[in-house]
This record gives structure tokens, sequence and C-alpha cells, in this order.
């Protein structure tokens, strides 16, 4: 089920996802402050509650074999002090090694055993099979699981919100094989973008506005950062907020008012973009240009095998300061190189000439097949 027909679903079929369920059970996770203690709390409680019915009945059952051993006065070994206890806690009525009859205190002392001990084993079966059926043990896996690769991921995109837009960005990110962790304090749509993606995709359950989610998502790891909350006031403050934490990332934001697009810029983001504009865009496009718009998305598709894309020159790069015809020849394949933008400049220069110098922090727009890319990019940005 998409995320666009999951939100017109009433909120009681919502609700009854058994696995959404467990979803909003952790949600005070949020992988941050105070939530985290307390859900971290909770979860510990309840291992440490399993363990210490355990230990109950090992306590039990040594306690019981002593106990056999010093009534009978070491007549019986050890081994068989331990059958009888075992025997007598679990009530399962086999003979008896030794003859609990002819004493009154074996007898009292039975009675004791059956009473501690069977309500131990009880204490113990019912807490850790409540822990298989609410499903803490799979879950704990699960999280723990995804807390790993979170710990590993780098240069990686974070995507804040899985709502109408973040649903697309995070299809076309995976569809590029780009390393994406997704932020959104709803575990339903988190629960939803499990079953869509499955384990290629990496989620934090949080709010994104806060420091600690997104230190978590590993933004001082991340190459950037896609702002989709549904709410441009939103939007602004995680900007500002993510920019303040990450130096290095790029920042992207969605914005649904095209007016505030400048308040943006000031707090430090890169690009801003509008789906109401750029949709209009597109349907004017469609409608008067159609084939150049199918021309331009075979393009950008990442499954094509002829590729539009953006290389940035490196100041380690072994063709930095050569000439494009330099660069062309070294990377013996035919690569079509449609725009460059010197270090610092604001605008492409399309279709430059041959002779033109790659220096340090130069943009190119480059046209080639994939493995024809690969070799280029390793020449001019040392990838």
């Amino acid at each position: 089920m998409s995320l666009e027909s999951r939100e017109h679903m009433p909120k009681e079929e919502r609700a009854a996802d058994s696995f959404g369920a467990k979803l909003r059970a952790w949600r005070p996770l949020a992988y941050s402050g105070e939530g985290m203690s307390r859900s971290i709390h909770v979860e510990r409680e309840r291992t440490k509650t399993t363990i210490r019915a355990a230990f109950i009945v090992v306590l039990v059952m040594v306690l019981g074999t002593i106990g056999f051993d010093v009534l009978t006065l070491g007549a019986h070994s050890l081994f068989d002090c331990f059958y009888m206890t075992v025997v007598t806690m679990s009530m399962v009525g086999y003979g008896e090694v030794i003859p609990i009859g002819e004493s009154i205190s074996l007898q009292l002392f039975a009675v004791a055993l059956i009473l501690f001990g069977g309500g131990s084993i009880l204490y113990f079966l019912s807490s850790f099979i409540a822990m298989v059926i609410e499903g803490d043990l799979a879950f704990g896996f699960w999280r723990r699981h995804m807390e790993r690769r979170l710990g590993s991921v780098r240069d990686h995109v974070i995507v804040a919100g899985s709502g109408r837009s973040g649903v697309h960005v995070l299809r076309e990110l995976v569809r590029a094989r780009v390393p994406v962790v997704a932020v959104d304090a709803d575990p339903e749509r988190i629960d939803t973008l499990l079953g869509e993606f499955g384990e290629s995709l990496i989620v934090v359950v949080g709010d994104a506005l806060e420091e600690g989610v997104l230190r978590t998502a590993g933004l001082e790891r991340a190459r950037g950062v896609i702002a989709c909350l549904h709410d441009d006031r939103d939007n602004l403050f995680l900007c500002l907020t993510a920019r303040q934490m990450g130096h290095r990332a790029r920042i992207v934001a969605k914005v649904d008012d095209p007016h505030t697009a400048e308040k943006f810029r000031k707090v430090g983001v890169d690009a801003v973009v509008s789906p109401g504009m750029l949709g209009g865009r597109r349907l004017v496009s469609e409608m008067i240009t159609p084939e150049m718009s199918s021309f331009a998305d075979a393009l950008l598709a990442p499954t094509e095998q002829l590729k539009l894309a953006e290389v940035t020159v490196s100041s380690q790069a072994p063709m930095v300061g050569r000439t494009i015809a330099e660069a062309r020849s070294a990377a013996e394949r035919n690569c079509a190189v449609l725009g460059l933008r010197a270090n610092g400049a604001t605008t492409f220069v399309y279709q430059p000439a041959l002779s033109e110098r790659l220096d340090a922090g130069a943009t190119l727009i480059v046209l080639a097949e994939h493995q024809d890319l690969g070799r280029l990019e390793r020449l001019l940005a040392g990838a």
C-alpha cells in the first residue's frame, strides 16, 4: 500500500496494523532526548524481568537440591536430589527416587518446593512468552540492526519527512542507489516505508527538528539533507538547525510558498524547490514540448545507459589544470562536456571549448554512458 492511499485510510484502520502499533510503542524513543531514555528503560526493564525470573528458577533448583541432600543426611547423591527437585517443581508426577512419605519434614519441604518452584516456573514462562508474543525480542533485534546500520552509514542523504513529496524523493534516491536515511515522527509512515523499500532504507523514528534525531541520523557524516516537512516554518527551522550542526552538508528544502525562498537562503540553504512551481512548468512542458521532456527524463533516469551527470574537479584529481581535450583523451572514452562553470562563477559556459582548462572547484555537466562516466569521474574528481 502506498503512502498516498495510506493517508486517506480511517485512523482506526491504520491503528490496527501490528508493526505500526509496535512502532508507535517505539515512538517515544525518537533516538534522542528524554524519550530515548524512557524507551530504553522500558526495554531494559522487560529484559531484566525475564532474567530475574530465570534466576529465581535456578535459585529454587539449587536450594531444593541442597534441601533434599540435608534432610536425607546425604543418603542420596546430589544428582538424585537435583532430579527430585526438578520432578517436584514441574509437578510431572514421576516416581520418587527419594521416599518422601517416610518423613514429615520431607513432605513439608516438598509442599514448599511445589508452591515456590511451580510459581517461579510459571513466572518465568509468562515473562518469556509475553516478551516473544508482544514482539519485543524480534523488534529488539530489528532495532539493534537498524542502529548498527545508522552507525556505519557514510556520505548519505537525510530525508526529513516522508509525506507526498518525501516518498517520491526516497524512491528516486533508492533507485539511484544513493545511501539514504529517512526521518519521520509518524510510525505509521515509517511502517509503510519499510514495507515498500525493505532493507534498502534506513529509518529513524523521531522529530527531525530535534538536534538529537539529526545527530542519530548521522548528519556529521551525511552528504546532505532534504527538508520535506509539511510546513515551511518547520522546514526553515530544520534547515537552520542542520546548518548549525553540519557545516559541510548540502541542504535542499521544499517550499510551498515561493515568497519564503529568500528566508531559506539567509539561513544557509543551498537550494530551494517549490513543488507547485515545478509541477506547473512540467505540465506546460508536457503540453508544448513533450518529446523534449521525455528526452530529459531519459537522461536523468539512473537506469538508462546514457546519463547526464555533474562532475566537480578535485584539487587532488590527476587532470586538474589540464584542458578538456586532455581529460577526454586520458579517459579514452567518448564523453560530451555540455557545460562548464569555473570555481566561484555563478553561470555556466555552455559547450565550452576543448582548450578550456579544468581548475580545482570547476563543475562540468557531462553526457556519457555509465562505464565511460566512471573513468572520467576518477580522473576529474578522484572518485
